[in-house]
Parts: C-alpha cells; sequence; structure tokens
C-alpha cells in the first residue's frame, strides 16, 4: 500500500471523490479547504461530507446549508451556499440518479444540478410510521408500565406490613392471658393456644388479604371476649386477696391494700394481672415466714435451755413476730435469717462441743432430755 501522489502531507481528510471526466482527479476534503488533488483550492471550513455529481458539480455539508461547487479541468468555482439556515445531516445525505437527497429534521431534500431554486422535499406516505413518535409511545408504555409496577409492589409491601402490624398486636393482646393460663381451664388454655396457633398460620405475603383480615377481624373478636371475662375474674382474684390481706396484722398490710385498690380501678387487665402476681407472693411469703418462726418457736418450747446454745432462741422468735407489725418485711427477714441460723447452730458438732463445755451439768440432763418434741 502506498499514498496517493500528492496527498501525503494532507491530514484531517474528511471525504474524497472523483468525477467522470477525462482525465479524472481527485478531489479532497480536508477540516478547511476543498482541493483538487495537483490542481486548484477553496477555504472550506468545518465541512464534513463531500458529493460529485457527473464530472463537474461539487456539493459540501457544512455546519448549515449545501454549499456547491462547479469543477472546470483543475480548477474549482464556488457557487455558494445553499438553504444557508437548515441543518443538514452528513449521515442522512447521499447521491441517486445524479440528485443530492439530504436528510435534515425538516424533512429529505431533493437537490437536482442546476435547478437548485427548484429543489424539493419529499413526502413520506402518511401510513409510514414515525419512528421518533413510536419511540415516544414505546416509551411512554415502558414508563407507564413502570410506575403500575412499582404501584402494585408498594401496595403489596403496606398490605405486608398492616397484616404484619395486626397479628403483632393480637400476639400483645394475647400476653396477659398466656400469663394467666394458670386461673384458667383445660378448655380455656387449649383455646389459648388455638388462637396463638391460627394467628402465626395467617401469611402474611398472601395475595387474597381480605380472606387474611377478615381471620384477624374474628380473631380479634375472640381475643377481646377472653380478655373480657379474663378481667372479670382477675377482679373477682384481686377482691380475695385484698380480703385475705387485710387479716394479715403486718406493716406492709395498707400499702399491699392500698395498690390493690389503686390497680383495680385502672381497669386494666395488665394492671391487674400483675398486681395479682405481687399479691400472691407477698402472701405467700407472710404465711412461709409465719410458717417457720413458729415451727423454730414449737421446735424449742419445753426443751432443756442450754446457755450458748438455745437460750436466745424464745425471745428472738416472739421478736420477729412483734417487728412483723412494726417493721417492713424486709427488715423482718433479716431478723428470720439471725434466728434460722442460730437454731442451725444447735445441731453442729460445733455447737453441741460448746454447750457441754460451757455447762456439764444442764448437757447432762440434756442427754436425757428431748430437744424437739413430736
Amino acid at each position: 500500500m502506498k499514498p496517493v501522489t500528492g496527498t501525503a502531507r494532507e491530514v484531517f481528510i474528511n471525504s474524497v471523490a472523483t468525477h467522470k471526466g477525462t482525465p479524472q482527479h481527485l478531489i479532497l476534503l480536508t477540516n478547511h479547504e476543498l482541493q483538487v488533488v495537483g490542481g486548484d483550492s477553496l477555504r472550506a471550513d468545518g465541512c464534513s461530507q463531500l458529493f460529485a455529481i457527473g464530472d463537474s458539480i461539487l456539493y459540501t455539508l457544512p455546519e448549515t446549508g449545501v454549499h456547491k461547487y462547479v469543477l472546470r479541468g483543475k480548477k474549482l468555482i464556488d457557487k455558494g451556499l445553499l438553504f444557508a439556515d437548515i441543518r443538514f445531516n452528513s449521515k442522512a445525505t447521499f447521491v441517486r440518479d445524479g440528485v443530492l437527497y439530504a436528510g435534515s429534521d425538516l424533512g429529505v431534500l431533493r437537490l437536482q444540478p442546476g435547478k437548485e431554486g427548484k429543489a424539493t422535499w419529499i413526502e413520506f406516505n402518511g401510513d409510514a410510521p414515525n419512528l421518533h413518535l413510536l419511540g415516544l409511545i414505546v416509551l411512554g408504555i415502558i414508563i407507564i408500565i413502570t410506575i403500575a409496577l412499582a404501584g402494585y409492589l408498594r401496595q403489596r409491601r403496606i398490605e405486608h406490613r398492616q397484616l404484619q402490624a395486626s397479628k403483632d398486636d393480637l400476639h400483645r393482646r394475647l400476653v396477659p392471658l398466656v400469663a394467666m393460663k394458670g386461673q384458667f381451664s383445660e378448655a380455656e388454655r387449649e383455646s389459648i393456644d388455638t388462637i396463638c396457633q391460627q394467628i402465626d398460620s395467617i401469611e402474611t405475603t398472601s395475595r387474597n388479604s381480605h380472606a387474611a383480615n377478615e381471620q384477624l377481624a374474628r380473631l380479634s373478636g375472640s381475643i377481646a371476649k377472653m380478655n373480657r371475662d379474663a378481667a372479670l375474674r382477675m377482679v373477682n382474684i384481686l377482691n380475695e386477696q385484698i380480703e385475705r390481706i387485710k387479716k394479715f396484722d403486718v406493716y406492709d398490710r395498707s400499702a399491699m391494700i392500698e395498690s390493690s385498690l389503686l390497680a383495680r380501678q385502672t381497669e386494666e387487665i395488665e394492671e391487674i394481672q400483675q398486681q395479682c402476681s405481687r399479691n400472691d407472693m407477698w402472701i405467700n411469703h407472710i404465711e412461709e415466714l409465719k410458717e417457720r418462726v413458729e415451727k423454730i418457736r414449737k421446735s424449742v418450747d419445753g426443751a432443756l435451755i442450754l446457755p450458748g446454745l438455745n437460750d436466745e432462741i424464745a425471745l428472738l422468735t416472739a421478736r420477729i413476730i412483734d417487728n412483723m407489725q412494726r417493721k417492713p418485711m424486709s427488715e423482718v427477714y433479716k431478723d428470720y435469717a439471725h434466728v434460722k441460723a442460730e437454731y442451725e447452730n444447735i445441731f453442729t458438732p460445733q455447737g453441741l462441743v460448746s454447750s457441754k463445755h460451757s455447762s456439764p451439768v444442764c448437757w447432762k440432763s440434756w442427754e436425757t432430755s428431748i430437744l424437739i418434741p413430736t
């Protein structure tokens, strides 16, 4: 491969053409000029394409319009700019049967050499598809489908969150009932378990959200009824506890009665249930403490008193009973812990040895007596 003679130093060649005359000439279009190799040249800034028709007519496409030139031998003649206010597309321009067809945003110009003043515009069949319009229609359809799909998915997510929130709310309302299962019958406990299973079985991603909402509404009604029944039952239990508390002659009695009355006034099942639990624990502690103190008192009642071993137990147990009326239960438990330690010390080897050395005469009598009467 070798360059054509006379073109080796040319740069930025945009287009090349030959004419049909004899001898043939090579015409070059660069960024800045139109030239005949070995001949004339003219300034042609910004032209993108060169079209040759016959043996003498040349057209170039500058930024706007169509520029016409005539070739005479090796001399170029500038014939001026045509349609200077229209921007033509070089990729949509071609020559066919000696006619230049130049495409633009306005349509296709049909330009015949020598009859440029009578140039015509190609009329397209009205039934031919408008690609620009068709593209806009397709784009519009895609946008509409995308918006509709996004709206549908958003609605599904909202329904899913609403159904899940409803399920969580039903589980929350079941918490007091689950905590009170010990107060219910076997059939009622089974009903609570069944409701829990039905709530968990509701599919929040199901397309049939209407059926899921109906099931949630039905379960909500069942839970509401059970809560009403449970509230009445807990109020009765609370009233019974208040009457039991009144019978205890202890320091904390007034505070427990007052907190129970306040809980009953709230009419909130959770508050009433929590107060019932506190009352039940308090009553059990009081009864258990009294039972243990009485057991210790009876154990040493009538037994031989040994100095340093069991001589203070009777006094300490009596003091505990008295302090229950004067002190909070938290302080009374400290006194009980001391009495319990003293009582248990009686049965340790260290306690027995210490008592035997401190009072031999009493120890002899102790061996023939019964420490804990049956």
